[in-house]
């Protein structure tokens, strides 16, 4: 009973765990905000796990852990038979001892047969087994492709419901992170704010809280958080720190312990973060 007990474990655990890692697979791929490169390499080494996990379940069968196999007929191995022969050929004048024999050997003609009957149930059991694992692995090979099906075709479906946003003022692909002292910032098309000499935009993008819509815009001076209700207007020299509160919302704390936060797209926050950062640096320099 122990011992079915740890079979089934065992089954359970490596049919979870070779269910688990495809999916991790295809949710590392399409949810994370991971780079090209960190995906390929994640997903080509959980991949060859995968393989050689799929690999070493067939070879060892869990699911038929000490169970597989025929039993071969070497008879029941009493070894008896030619000295009982030998004394029953040096004795054959006896009539009794003759009826013996006769029903001696009937005995063990019933036994063979009874034998034989065992040996072939056993073969037909083991044959069923055989068909019954052949048969779990196309269904388990199956079920794991209509998952994948699955995931795939429900990500492409959320793919399309979901808006992809644009920044309307400049092209965030254009931005090479992380910032270094000789980076260059791409052209920013922002009308509305009035430039001070000698002021450059460096980055500008939508604000998106609810019922307070507007603008964030990071220049070489100044940060200007324009919105429905109000337009506030930050030197760099006053921000003493920047942070993301979630993935779409950024702090920046000034030196008058005032707090200010702007609510963006989550695709802008890294950019806003880089862009006040390395200007905070620039101005202090």
């Amino acid at each position: 009973m122990q011992r079915d007990k740890i079979i089934s474990v065992i089954t359970l655990a490596c049919f979870f765990s070779v269910i688990f890692i495809p999916v991790g697979i295809v949710l590392a791929c399409f949810f994370s905000n991971w780079s090209r490169k960190k995906k390929i390499i994640i997903c080509a080494s959980t991949g060859v796990l995968y393989i050689v996990l799929v690999g070493f379940l067939l070879m060892m069968e869990p699911s038929n852990n000490g169970k597989s196999g025929f039993y071969l007929p070497f008879g029941n191995g009493k070894g008896n038979v030619s000295i009982e022969e030998g004394s029953k050929r040096k004795s054959k004048n006896s009539e009794f001892y003759e009826k013996e024999e006769f029903e001696e050997n009937d005995l063990e003609k019933l036994e063979q047969l009874e034998q034989t009957e065992q040996i072939k149930k056993e073969i037909k059991k083991q044959q069923k087994k055989i068909k019954s694992r052949d048969l779990g692995r196309a269904w388990f090979a199956i079920l794991f492709f209509l998952i994948m099906l699955l995931l795939i075709i429900w990500q492409n479906f959320r793919a399309k419901k979901k808006r992809q946003f644009e920044n309307p003022y400049v092209d965030t692909d254009l931005y090479r992170l992380p910032f270094h002292s000789g980076s260059k910032m791409p052209m920013v098309h922002f009308l509305r704010l009035r430039l001070q000499p000698e002021e450059v935009i460096y980055f500008a993008t939508e604000t998106n809280k609810k019922d307070d819509e507007g603008d964030l815009v990071v220049t070489n001076k100044r940060i200007v958080i324009y919105s429905a209700t109000e337009n506030v207007e930050l030197p760099l020299e006053k921000v003493e720190a920047v942070y993301s509160v979630t993935t779409s919302v950024i702090k920046i704390v000034c030196a008058n312990e005032k707090k200010y936060f702007a609510f963006m797209h989550e695709t802008q926050t890294k950019y806003a973060l880089a862009v006040i950062r390395w200007a905070c640096k620039k101005i202090v320099q």
